[in-house]
Formats: C-alpha cells, structure tokens, sequence
C-alpha cells in the first residue's frame, strides 16, 4: 500500500549553539534542517523540532530541560580549550541529553517517522537503540575511517535506519544502506541574480586549510587578480594568524578580507564577483558556497573533489581543476591541475567576451533553479519520507 497522509515527523539537528544559529556562525546543516521543517509544514505535515531550552525557532518546538552548550561555554572559551578530547567529551555531554530526551518522546508521542541531521551516526544509534519508530539519517560530513564504521555496523542493528547522502561521492566513504541522494536546497529568492557582475574574485567560507584559502589567495598573487575573503575561524586560530592575516597584509593590493557577512547579507557578497573560488583540500560532501555562489550569477572555480563534478557543470557554470597531476578525477576543460590549473581558469573567465560571460551568468542562475531549490529538496524528502513508511510494516 503506498503510503499518502499527512506525516507527523521529528526533526532533530543537535547543535553546540541555541538554533536558529546566529549570522556570524557557520552551520551548514542546520541551514538544510530548519527551512526543510517549514517546507514540510507549508505541505501540511506535522513537524516538530526537538532543541535545546534556549532555542527559538518559528516552527513547533519540543523543548529540552538543558541549554545548549554554547550559552553555558561561549564559542571563543569553548574552543580555547587546547585539549581536543575535552572539547568532545563536553559536546557528547550535551548532545547524548538531546538524544535521551528523542528516544523518550519517541515512545511517548506517535511519530510516524525521525529524521536526524548527523555527521557520522555512531552516538546516536547507540542512544537510540530500541525505538521502533523508522529513523532516516541525513550525513553531513565524511568519516576520518570508513573502517571504524564498518566495525560498528557489525554491532548495532541497521534494519530500521534509513540514510540519506547529500551527494553521490559522499556513499563512497559510508557503509550505510542509503535510500537515496538529496542535494541541498536554497531560497533563491534570498539570492538576487546579477547578469553583469563585477571584477572580483571571491572566496567564502570558514578559514581553514581544507577549505583552500591558501590557494585562493596563491591564485590571487600569481594572476594580480583582486580577491575578496569573507568567513570567519573555527575552532584553533593559528593557521589564520601565522598563513592566512600575515599574507593578506603582504598582499593589501590585492586581497581584502572582508570578515564574516550574515547570511541574510551574503548575496550581496555574492553579485560583486567575476567568479568565486573553491579550491577545497578535502571531499567535501556538498558544499553550500557553490549554489550561492552560482544562484547569484557568479560562476565558480574548484577542483574537482567532494560534490564538485556534481554542482558544477564544466565549462558551462565555471570550470573544474584537477587537483594534481597525481590526482587526476576527470577530463576537464582545463587541461593543467592545481593552482597553475586554477589560474588558467581564471584567465578563461576574464578574457571571455561580455556575451558569452553574461551567458555563463544565465546559466549559472538555471542550474540552481533546475536542481537546487529549497522547494526541489522539501519534495524530494517528501517522496524519501513516503517511500520508507510505504514499505515499512
């Protein structure tokens, strides 16, 4: 019998900081979990949001007995603990009393369905053991080893937990059953498109060495290029204070960091750029920059790691950089990898004629309309959602 009601579902996204999240902090996943909530429940489903005490989202709320952690450690304090076990031991603390709390709720109330935002799914299956409630698993990272993972699956009882990738390459570091692939969704009406732009490179996002802010900056001095930065640290300031602050300053002709833009801001960030770079050091499983970035107009630059070959159409929304001539991951236009790649890129775009530049815009705004809208992500959750309980004894 295919499964057609209204669903009642509890969203559960554990953060560190009171949600909604605050414009000068970084938090991709609940980017996707709190419109995805509202999505569901302008298409008249039941969805409550368990939070921590000192939450305040828009949306129904259950309500934990315990603040979050960051409004009993501020951010700063929180993560000027040099001890990293320390740091996760007191993360575990606040997030295992969430999870207590889902597992409690979810025997009281009748949900039809859980779905919890989580980078490895290892704590809370522990927690959750029991529950016959279908749980369906967004991830939102990769793990450090796939190996561990494996191990544990071997323990724990994956029959009634179903999981969601954010893209395709990102399977390939799970063991997981994965019902599905999901990308990531935007309101595109909180990105004003541009078919001009301007002259600038731009780079967003947290200022880490995975990130590939240091070879965005790189592509900026050897192309004499402007580039403009915006983001913000997280976690341990040394990388920013001895690579990143000390080659702004050698280069203030160039390169402008323009500190950490609020979200409700970012797409006018976005649309004073000839293109963004996103040149990332890790297989980042999406990537949110990248459709900002191209739902703007502006067409993006990265090397071809992570979700990249999936967001970024080659030649035709930006172009795609082989990382290294070790690391070869496709047949590119752009036929050097690395940053001499990335260059060569660069100059592609500025040497295009206004015409066909101005085409690239257009094409880069269709895209994430055609693929990756908030309203295409809220439908394919829906038929995720009614494909489980359809199944589902």
């Amino acid at each position: 019998m295919y499964y057609t009601s209204n669903m009642k579902i509890l969203m559960i996204n554990p953060s560190q900081a009171p949600l909604p999240i605050k414009n000068d902090l970084i938090r991709a996943d609940t980017s996707i979990s709190i419109p995805l909530a509202k999505g569901l429940l302008q298409r008249k489903h039941t969805v409550f949001f368990l939070t921590s005490k000192d939450s305040d989202l828009d949306i129904p709320q259950i309500k934990a007995d315990i603040p979050s952690l960051f409004s009993v450690i501020p951010e700063k304090q929180f993560y000027a603990i040099e001890n990293e076990e320390i740091r996760t031991k007191l993360t575990d603390v606040f997030f295992n009393s969430l999870l207590n709390m889902c597992k409690e709720i979810a025997v009281k109330e009748k949900f039809d369905l859980l779905h919890i935002h989580s980078n490895f799914f290892i704590t809370e299956n522990a927690l959750l053991h029991g529950i016959s409630t279908p749980i369906l698993v967004t991830l939102h990272s990769i793990p450090p080893q796939k190996e561990t993972l494996n191990n544990l699956t071997s323990v724990f009882n994956y029959e009634k937990r179903f999981f969601i990738s954010i893209s395709q390459k990102q399977r390939e570091f799970f063991p997981y059953p994965f019902v599905s692939t999901v990308y990531h969704g935007i309101d595109i009406h909180q990105y004003q498109f541009d078919s001009s732009g301007r002259d600038k490179m731009l780079f967003s996002g947290r200022l880490r060495k995975i990130k590939g802010i240091i070879d965005a900056i790189q592509v900026s001095i050897r192309t004499r290029k402007k580039l403009s930065i915006v983001g913000k640290s997280s976690g341990d300031n040394t990388f920013v204070e001895r690579e990143i602050i000390p080659a702004i300053q050698k280069n203030k002709e160039l390169i402008v960091y323009d500190g950490s833009f609020p979200q409700s801001r970012m797409h006018t960030f976005y649309t004073l750029g000839k293109l963004t770079l996103f040149p990332i050091n890790w297989d980042e499983p999406f990537g949110l920059v990248q459709i900002e970035s191209m739902s703007c107009g502006t067409p993006v630059i990265a090397y071809a790691r992570g979700s990249v070959p999936e967001i970024v159409k080659d030649g035709e929304t930006g172009f795609i950089v082989n990382p290294s001539d070790d690391d070869i991951r496709g047949n590119w236009i752009i036929k050097k990898t690395g940053i001499e790649g990335l260059c060569e890129a660069v100059e592609k775009i500025y040497s295009m004629p206004e015409d066909a530049y101005r085409q690239m815009r257009k094409a880069c705004r269709a895209h994430v309309e055609d693929k990756f809208t908030r309203e295409k992500m809220v439908q394919a959750y829906e038929r995720v959602y009614y494909q489980i309980l359809s199944n589902y004894p």
